[in-house]
């Protein structure tokens, strides 16, 4: 491989692209003569390209005066293969390629019917790799996953009407997105659960809750609801102190009558 010579083809190789690629590979066999003897074959895998699409810009080379070929003057009677560069104290004027400068010849992307299928090495990351380096670099893209639906199932919807999903999922967002965590936002909902307000029927709508940040909310639980059912074991205990007091306010109003 001569450096010499590819650095030539990288100043001031041909403009279209394919070209200037076949001629980079011919070059990394190259002396510092630009003299080599490659195979087609080799040619071909440097390029990932077909047989036919590599002779093809080969005598493209050698008609643009890119490359000098001497049939059999190589080693083992191969092409004996001269790379004709400007010198590099004599650049020539090029243009920026255009935008339909010519891409690989499309015998590359449909190989000849004999040639091997192309190898693809590609490995697509996995969701571990990808976490650790958002962790690494980005360390604020990583969130606990979205706990929207616990939190719509937990929250006290009025009069069990669960309304207003999308608006409260933009809602959600919102204040994901302001740092709040879903385990503190799913929490404040089931101790606004217990609010007076929603007891008696007047829970506030869920997307209004989390404009407001009600996870942030000090709840005053209703202590009244059970005396006023009379259900449960509070309840009778409730009820039997409201019975004894009247008992005494009454035996308290007839002796002052004496």
């Amino acid at each position: 491989m001569s450096i010499k010579i590819m650095s030539r083809v990288w100043e001031s190789g041909p403009e279209k692209q394919a070209d200037r690629f076949v001629l980079l590979a011919i070059a990394d066999y190259a002396n510092d003569e630009g003299e080599c003897w490659p195979s087609i074959a080799g040619i071909c895998r440097k390029t990932c390209m077909s047989e036919r699409g590599v002779q093809t810009i080969i005598r493209r080379l050698e008609a643009d005066g890119w490359l000098h070929i001497e049939t059999g003057k190589g080693r083992r009677n191969c092409n004996l293969y001269i790379i004709k560069t400007p010198a590099p104290h004599a650049p020539r004027t090029t243009c920026t390629p255009h935008m339909d400068a010519e891409t690989p010849h499309m015998d590359a992307i449909n190989p000849a019917p004999r040639a091997p299928e192309p190898s693809y090495n590609h490995q697509e990351p996995s969701n571990r790799d990808t976490n650790v380096s958002l962790a690494l670099f980005a360390p604020e893209c990583v969130q606990e996953p979205d706990r929207f639906q616990e939190f719509w199932d937990q929250y006290p919807h009025r009069n069990g009407a669960k309304k207003g999903r999308a608006s409260a999922q933009k809602a959600w967002a919102k204040a994901i997105r302001a740092r709040a965590s879903p385990a503190q936002i799913i929490a404040g909902a089931l101790r606004y659960a217990n609010d007076r307000q929603v007891m008696a029927g007047y829970a506030k709508d869920p997307a209004t809750w989390l404009n407001q940040k009600g996870w942030e909310d000090e709840i005053e639980p209703d202590h009244g609801t059970s005396r006023q059912s009379g259900s449960g074991p509070s309840g009778s205990r409730n009820a039997m102190v409201d019975a004894f007091a009247a008992v005494a306010a009454e035996r308290s109003a007839r002796a002052g009558g004496r």
